[in-house]
């Protein structure tokens, strides 16, 4: 009885058993400068920044941690100001508060800390000609707590100018008060369908290890 072909073909099963094991995990771990806070990322995005820089989106901010990641093809921070993407951009961000704003930072503070949500923030943007686009939609409005940091988990769309952008916004201020967590992931309405679980597969990734 000839063997050799049977053992040929146990090697290669062993092969391709070993090269299965050593392939790449589907996601990546990124954690903050000040290894406060910790995000789970498909491998298949680009990581475009993970460095310590200012913070010019929130008015509450001084120097923090940022990081950018982007699912396109052609990869770039300009993605996150375009009118319309098709493909999740995701923007973390970790900072601290400012002392002289200690005790003010509350709920509707972190809602409002990148694009106007709440009714008061929509009016007076609207009267200073500043609103981001049309069509404002309150999705998902929730209260986030944990034992390291609490805040709000909001879900909303803008029309930037090319259709609805569907953005998912998690904003947390630590226990102590003194630092503030955001994570904010955006695409368009058809993006937003096509990419649903892997966007809120990251959103529930966002962790605050420390307060």
């Amino acid at each position: 009885m000839n063997r050799a072909p049977r053992a040929v073909a146990a090697l290669a099963a062993a092969l391709a058993l070993a090269l299965t094991g050593c392939a790449q995990p589907e996601h990546r771990f990124v954690t903050s400068a000040e290894d406060d806070v910790v995000v789970k990322i498909p491998r298949s995005w680009t990581v475009l920044q993970d460095s310590t820089a200012g913070n010019a989106a929130a008015t509450a901010s001084s120097a923090g941690w940022v990081a950018v990641f982007d699912a396109a093809n052609r990869p770039s921070t300009a993605h996150l100001a375009s009118a319309s993407v098709e493909a999740p951009v995701t923007r973390a961000n970790s900072f601290a508060v400012p002392q002289q704003l200690y005790g003010q930072v509350n709920e509707d503070a972190l809602r409002d800390i990148f694009y106007p949500i709440t009714e008061a923030a929509r009016a007076q943007a609207a009267v200073k000609g500043t609103l981001p686009g049309k069509d404002f939609k309150l999705i998902t409005n929730e209260v986030v707590t944990g034992p390291q940091a609490s805040g709000v988990h909001l879900v909303f769309s803008y029309d930037l100018g090319k259709g609805p952008q569907i953005f998912d916004q998690v904003a947390l201020l630590s226990r102590d008060g003194t630092r503030i967590h955001t994570l904010l992931v955006r695409c368009s309405a058809t993006c937003w369908l096509r990419e649903q679980r892997t966007i809120a597969g990251t959103i529930s990734s966002f962790t605050v290890r420390v307060p």
